[in-house]
């Protein structure tokens, strides 16, 4: 589970995910929120690792 505490920003936060840190997706959009951001990736069991980003738009 990935937590990520509210952001000043006014935009959506978008998370982002990769297994070799050069091609990132896009796998979860959550609107604008000043409160805490809770996301299970259900699909990180389908690979041997992975790794995360969120971006503030």
């Amino acid at each position: 589970m990935l937590r990520l505490n509210g952001t000043n920003s006014y935009g959506p936060t978008i998370i982002y995910a990769t297994t070799n840190l050069e091609t990132w997706t896009p796998i979860y959009t959550n609107p604008s929120t000043t409160n805490a951001i809770l996301f299970l990736d259900a699909d990180s069991t389908n690979f041997p690792y992975r790794f995360y980003r969120a971006v503030a738009q």
